[in-house]
Formats: C-alpha cells, structure tokens, sequence
C-alpha cells in the first residue's frame, strides 16, 4: 500500500504536496474535512480499557480487574500537544487505522502518525511520522489520573494499594514527567527535535498494573525495550536485595507521619 510505504521513507524529504496526493488516493483524509463524528477509539490489554474521542480528548480509563474508573474527573487532558515558534498547540482530532493512530491540532496543520504496539499490560505509542509543519517540542502522549494517593516522579506514575498507572518512556529519547494537581496526576511522555535525536521514533507506553505486580511488571518493560536494569546476578532489584536492606533504614511515612518522625526525634535523626 503506499499509505505503508510512504511511512517509511525519510520524512524530511518528503514533499508535503506528494504525501496530500497520496493520502487523496489511499481514501483518507486528515485535514479535518470530514462528514459526522468521528467514532471513539479503544484501546484495550487484559489489565486496562481506555477510551479516546475523535477530539483527542481521553473519555475513559478502567481498570479491567476492578471495574474501577482511573481517568481524572472532569476529562479534559488531550493525548498530545506540540510546541511551535513559541506557542503551544492541543491535539484536536484522533482517527485510528489499523495499528497507526493519527492525530490533528488546532490552527497548525501538523499531524502526527504513530505505530500502535500492544502487549497484556501495556499499550506503546511509537512516533512514526511529522507530517505538516514540524514542531521543536511535543508532548505526545499524556493522560489525567484520578489516582493521587502515591506519585513517583522517577517512575512517572501515580499509585494507591490496589491499582498502579504509569507513562514509561520505551527509549532513552523519550523525556516523562509527572504533574500533581489537587485531584489529579497529569502523567506526560515527550521528545524534542534539537539537539537530537528527532521526534520521530520517539516511544511511550501506558501501563496499568495491580500495585502488588508493579516490580515484576516494570522488570518485564525494561527487558523488552533494553532499558537499563539495576539487578542482582539472581534477578533481584538492587535495592530489595539484603545487603541494600541491611545498610539503610527504610521509613514509611504512608500510615502515619507523626509515629514515623517522633522515633527520629527520640534518636537524634
């Protein structure tokens, strides 16, 4: 098909009037002449359901073993935006293909393309393609979390004791960063075209795990996308292995705060 073909090309060479030719051509039109509502999009692994409006705005976000909705209460975060010349634009049009999703913003014509792949617990979205005017930042996945109880701001991720959601950067290009707001955790993926390397290839994934999985989960990520690893030789995280246990003291201040500080104080700590 040349809609495959032109996606992998280099794409700063491409002419922006040959791809239009050629989009005209395979039927598809991404410049928001279209007729109706664009349907829902669903993403669905065995541990999550998530749902995405033709506006690019998240509707939805369930935890498939508890029913239980994790999608900030009043839904508005859009999957992406992009910083150009200053400004920032929000994605305001989604429409999925196959496994490649393709999302439009407001008062730009870029578009973005990517390469959905799918795992039982994960969903990765890999930037495949920029096509329009090519933005210096974007932020090119991000979602609203209900969940505030735990955020960690080296996992990018938000957790209670029953379900974790993560946005995990799949390569090293990939910048995440967490936002806490009063209800809610904004969790963002993003990448930038200067210094390098560029956007494309750029590659997120939303994870959704029973908290007491998380570990095991995050081990299994790594590996699959050659992230690095701080193991033990027998396959253990460092940091639960008995010598890092035996060296530090390790404090919970998620029960109770007071009870935790006063033995500091009794101690000189």
């Amino acid at each position: 098909m040349k809609f495959q073909i032109l996606t992998h090309t280099n794409r700063r060479d491409v002419s922006i009037f040959l791809w239009f030719a050629v989009m005209l051509i395979a039927g598809h039109n991404y410049w928001g002449v279209e007729t109706g509502l664009a349907e829902e999009i669903l993403f669905q692994t065995e541990s999550y359901r998530a749902e995405l409006g033709g506006d690019a705005v998240w509707r939805s976000l369930v935890d498939q073993e508890t029913s239980r909705s994790l999608l900030e209460a009043d839904r508005s975060t859009s999957f992406a935006y992009l910083q150009l010349d200053g400004k920032s634009y929000t994605a305001d049009s989604a429409r999925r293909y196959g496994d490649q999703l393709v999302l439009g913003f407001s008062d730009v014509d870029t578009h973005l393309e990517y390469v959905i792949e799918q795992t039982d617990h994960w969903i990765t979205f890999r930037l495949d393609c920029v096509l329009g005017t090519r933005p210096q930042r974007i932020a090119f996945l991000r979602i609203g979390v209900a969940l505030t109880e735990h955020v960690g701001l080296h996992l990018n991720g938000t957790w209670d004791e029953r379900t974790a959601v993560v946005v995990r950067g799949a390569n090293r290009q990939t910048l995440c960063r967490s936002v806490v707001r009063s209800d809610s955790a904004e969790l963002t993926a993003s990448c930038q075209d200067e210094p390098g390397p560029p956007l494309e290839g750029s590659a997120a994934s939303l994870l959704v795990v029973p908290t007491q999985e998380l570990k095991t989960v995050m081990g299994l990520y790594a590996e699959e996308y050659g992230l690095p690893r701080n193991m033990t030789v027998e396959g253990l995280a460092s940091k639960d292995s008995d010598m890092a246990r035996g060296s530090y003291w390790f404090l919970n201040f998620s029960s109770s705060k007071k009870r935790t500080i006063q033995p500091c104080a009794v101690s000189c700590l």
